[in-house]
């Protein structure tokens, strides 16, 4: 926490942080730890549009809005504490993608479900299972997988009944990639989705340097967030 223009002496606020500031604290003039930062933005945004339940962003956070590290800025009626509406046109493709992820979420009923998935029901198109969380190398995370201290990427298959049709069916894999190297990653497949689907197209990529390696295959970018929906026969990628 950076509380002390509260005068308070820096003891206000909750003392539990888990930011990560890249390598210099505060302020920086450093183009690659504001280029980390810029990227680290994207993907927290992007993990809050893609998750289940109402995303909930705060006025200005569309444009990159800071308080500098006060998190307990109640006393704070100035700058600090204000939305700049100067960022507006600064952090336009901050506010672009917002925009974009509102879309692709609306888009998408597997991201909006009124449940809690197990991974028992299954899709009657895919025979894909309405959550599943995957390795990079293909298949289900495995409990050796979640415990492994050197394992920094994973990835989230939903799939959920198109509303309008009980034939038809929303499917999407988000790859999360914390690591700092790219990955390549194995994107569901099988007869299932092969009678439906000839392949599938990356829909968000926060890093800017995902690239399909096949029809069922992506390279995913250092930390980065991806999305990939699968395309229907007749359809270009």
């Amino acid at each position: 926490r950076r509380n002390h223009a509260n005068g308070e002496d820096n003891r206000d606020g909750h003392p539990v942080n888990h930011g990560h500031n890249h390598g210099v604290e505060g302020h920086s003039d450093d183009p690659q730890v504001n280029t980390l930062r810029a990227r680290s933005v994207r993907n927290l945004l992007a993990t809050v549009f893609l998750s289940q339940g109402t995303p909930m962003l705060l006025a200005g956070d569309e444009m990159g809005r800071t308080q500098h590290g006060n998190n307990n800025a109640y006393c704070q009626d100035n700058e600090l504490s204000w939305v700049d509406w100067t960022r507006l046109d600064a952090e336009r493709d901050l506010v672009d993608l917002v925009g974009h992820l509102a879309r692709l979420r609306a888009r998408h009923p597997a991201l909006g479900l009124l449940h809690y998935v197990h991974g028992d029901a299954h899709g009657p198109v895919t025979g894909f299972p309405d959550i599943q969380w995957l390795r990079p190398g293909g298949g289900s995370m495995t409990e050796h997988d979640w415990h492994d201290p050197a394992a920094r990427c994973v990835g989230l298959l939903l799939t959920a009944p198109q509303p309008e049709s009980h034939e038809h069916e929303d499917v999407l894999v988000t790859v999360f990639n914390a690591g700092d190297d790219s990955v390549d990653f194995v994107l569901p497949d099988g007869d299932g989705f092969e009678r439906a689907f000839h392949a599938w197209r990356c829909v968000l990529d926060t890093g800017g340097d995902a690239d399909l390696t096949g029809p069922c295959g992506a390279r995913v970018g250092a930390r980065s967030v991806c999305a990939f929906e699968p395309v229907p026969h007749g359809v270009a990628r």
